[in-house]
């Protein structure tokens, strides 16, 4: 804006003038600062200019201006000096040497010399691509090439740079601002809604804002901004505003006054125009909102302008845009200047090239190799996302490595990658280095039970990794592999990382001091080929850690052979398993599960407890009415005393006497919730048990009765579940421990129930309880 005004400046005074174009005191005062000295050199060469004169005219202002520009943008360096004027300097010195006494209008080769100067050509270089044509035409020597007049290089400017004139009333608004007329609510407010903010309108806003003359204006009012500014002159602005200054001044865009949270709460029909400016003040970015119009560069260019120097935003989701590597490297590069702690980068092509790029983020480099500038930050991920990325086995290996030197990553997500052997040497290799990882996600690769076993080994020396995710790997461990592999689940003594918390940034000295063994707390191997022989070892191991809280081990080959080793952990004293994920597997065959559980209970006493189960999911087992009846019974002998949820869902072979036992020895100060007891054939008769167990105290609140051909004739049992668990009705408090509990939910979906039987039942049920009753009728 300031040079907008000066090329201004030029058309209007007539005596602004650079070196040797037709100006003959600043063309002496060039060449005698910086190419003569000796005097008698100076005061010569100030005749030869003089007597050489031409006339002024619009055009020399141009070129006069076109300097001064060229200038400004090479930080004070003038227009370079071509051949033609180091040929006038010789020229010029022969005459004044050699020559004394010839005229000067019979001086032809001094005048020759100077004729090659006002006529070539200026070559204009190191300014930005769109400027160069401009400046290289209102410096050409010859004035016919050059624009005709100021106004038409002012015009040309505008159209390459942007640049516009502020109205009177922009220049005057906060002067207004900072008087009664600016002032709602008790305090100042500068209202530039009414303006379309191009470059000169934020860079005065800007100056105004860093003057201390107007800390007084508290709050600053935009609506729209031009699409093309500049990001330091963006960032600028944004530092005059809470969070990235602390001067207390907000920020108002439209009605909303940032920052904001999520980006939904300023998502709207003008937010593409002001996407940049707008989505720096919001912590939670999540472009998967954002209008598709914008293709796989447009976003990341955005986003890339939004994170630079952004230390407010912490989290950032950018889901299926179809960023390549080529996006991915400028938004990579301007993570390490912000503070960005969560990135999800899934289902977009990033391809091995695109994990490199991250590897080389994760180590804190440059991935484009440029100088990393001042204001880059330590990286501060905690949390990154990159399921679905097509990174391959080589890809997810360069990251794995880059976690050697991580020291802020807690958290990785690398499924559905092609992961394999090279992934997994290379994550064994950074475990027994890395002290800030505490998740691993792995699942749905193509892992193989060796390198599995690699991966596992290395958790022995690693005491920060809690959560480890192989599901839907293709392990399929074959005859004593599995035995090599849960080597590393077994007690050690290792404390665990809550006890024994590492600092973010710890040096690996710092964590080998710790002793060696393994510390996950949750193990998820869903769908990775079980076998029985494989899960007995895996559960032996697991009956003497006390460290691992969750275990995941659905949709296996588990069966009666693993089924008495599942039945000794869940009753073994040092067992610390507070989830346990056994659906779909066939260990309820034979009711061997039940049978060593309550055999385990029953050779440590009568007061055997195991006080850290809370939630135990036997779905579609195989489960049959005998192995119910042993569930009740440790139930009943509060053997379970920390249970809070039971599925049994998928086990028809209960039937309705197998879930009236079950739920007649339910004792009534035990800590279930949940009982799920969909598809289980339990027919009206198992409701009636079930309404008899709710009315004499049964603490659970959430039931599911889905898929049990559950008739009219068991309406007066349902009504009677609904009536004696809900407070309003019965005014009875059912307690859970300390606290006061209700049936919170009741589940009869697709059962055979008429629509007149549903309607009474939600009416009973009110705003008590929510009735699920989809599929009847």
């Amino acid at each position: 804006a300031a040079l907008y005004g000066f090329v201004c400046l030029c058309g209007a005074v007539r005596q602004v003038r650079l070196r040797g174009f037709s100006d003959p005191e600043a063309g002496i005062h060039l060449v005698q600062k910086r190419y003569v000295h000796s005097p008698n050199l100076r005061a010569a060469y100030a005749e030869v200019i003089r007597e050489a004169r031409v006339g002024c005219g619009a055009e020399v202002d141009v070129a006069a201006a076109a300097c001064i520009l060229y200038q400004c943008f090479r930080g004070g360096s003038e227009p370079p000096v071509d051949p033609a004027f180091g040929n006038f300097l010789y020229a010029m010195h022969l005459w004044l040497e050699e020559e004394q006494g010839v005229p000067l209008k019979e001086a032809w080769a001094l005048l020759a010399a100077f004729y090659e100067v006002l006529s070539s050509t200026v070559r204009v270089a190191g300014v930005a691509d769109e400027l160069r044509p401009v400046l290289q035409k209102a410096m050409e020597r010859r004035s016919k090439e050059r624009y005709a007049h100021v106004g038409e290089f002012r015009e040309e400017l505008n159209r390459a740079t942007k640049w516009e004139p502020v109205p009177q009333t922009f220049l005057g608004s906060h002067e207004d601002a900072m008087s009664h007329k600016g002032r709602q609510d008790g305090e100042l407010q500068w209202n530039l809604s009414p303006w379309r903010l191009g470059i000169a309108y934020v860079q005065r806003a800007v100056r105004i804002l860093q003057e201390p003359g107007y800390q007084e204006l508290r709050r600053v009012v935009v609506r729209r901004f031009d699409a093309d500014i500049p990001m330091d002159l963006l960032i600028s602005f944004s530092n005059c505003f809470e969070p990235f200054s602390s001067s207390g001044r907000k920020l108002q865009f439209g009605e909303i006054e940032l920052p904001v949270d999520t980006i939904a709460e300023v998502l709207n029909e003008s937010l593409e125009a002001n996407a940049i400016v707008v989505l720096r003040f919001v912590s939670e970015l999540d472009l998967t909102c954002i209008s598709e119009s914008y293709d796989a560069q447009a976003a990341a260019k955005v986003l890339t302008n939004v994170l630079t120097q952004n230390t407010h935003v912490e989290k950032v989701v950018v889901r299926q845009r179809h960023l390549g590597p080529t996006e991915v490297r400028e938004l990579l590069r301007a993570l390490l200047s912000s503070s960005v702690e969560y990135l999800d980068l899934c289902s977009n092509p990033l391809t091995k090239a695109g994990g490199e790029y991250v590897a080389q983020t994760l180590r804190g480099q440059d991935c484009l190799q440029r100088p990393v500038p001042v204001v880059v930050r330590r990286l501060g991920l905690r949390t990154l996302k990159l399921a679905r990325c097509e990174l391959e086995d080589s890809g997810v290996a360069m990251v794995a490595d880059a976690l050697v030197d991580n020291s802020s990553l807690e958290s990785i997500d690398l499924q559905l990658n092609a992961a394999g052997q090279q992934s997994c040497e290379s994550f064994a290799r950074s475990l027994l280095v890395n002290c800030t990882l505490k998740q691993l996600d792995l699942g749905r690769n193509n892992i193989s039970a060796s390198a599995a076993t690699q991966l596992m080994s290395a958790t022995r020396s690693n005491i920060v990794l809690q959560t480890l995710n192989l599901q839907d790997n293709p392990l399929d461990f074959i005859h004593g592999e599995f035995e090599d592999w849960t080597r590393a689940l077994r007690s050690s003594g290792a404390p665990s990382a809550a006890s024994s918390p590492v600092r973010r940034g710890s040096s690996f000295r710092e964590c080998t001091t710790a002793p060696p063994g393994c510390c996950l707390q949750e193990l998820k191997l869903r769908h990775v080929g079980l076998s029985s022989e494989a899960g007995q070892h895996l559960f032996d191991s697991l009956a003497t850690n006390a460290l691992l809280r969750s275990v995941n081990v659905e949709w296996n080959n588990l069966g009666r052979f693993a089924s008495g080793s599942i039945g000794k952990c869940i009753a073994s004293q040092r067992s610390g398993i507070e989830v346990l994920i056994l659906r779909d597997n066939h260990v309820g065959d034979g009711d061997e599960l039940y049978k060593e559980m309550a055999k385990g209970f029953s050779l440590r006493g009568d007061g055997a407890q195991n006080r850290t189960l809370r939630t135990l999911c036997l779905g579609n087992t195989g489960t049959t009415r005998k192995g119910a009846q042993i569930l009740a019974d440790v139930l009943y002998r509060n053997h379970l005393p920390a249970l809070e949820s039971l599925s049994l869902f998928g086990n028809p072979g209960m039937g309705s006497e197998g879930v009236a036992h079950l739920v007649d020895k339910i004792p009534g100060d035990c800590a279930l919730m949940s009982l799920n007891l969909a598809m289980c054939n339990i027919g009206d008769e198992g409701v009636q048990a079930l309404a008899v167990s709710f009315h004499n105290g049964c603490p659970v609140r959430d039931v599911d009765l889905s898929e049990n051909n559950l008739t009219d004739s068991a309406s007066s049992a349902l009504k009677a579940v609904v009536e004696a668990l809900s407070p309003a009705e019965s005014g009875r408090q059912l307690r859970v421990g300390a606290q006061v509990a209700a049936l919170h939910r009741l589940s009869v979906v697709c059962n055979k129930l008429s629509l007149a039987v549903v309607r009474q039942l939600q009416a009973k049920a009110g705003s008590h309880v929510t009735l699920l009753a989809g599929g009847n009728g």
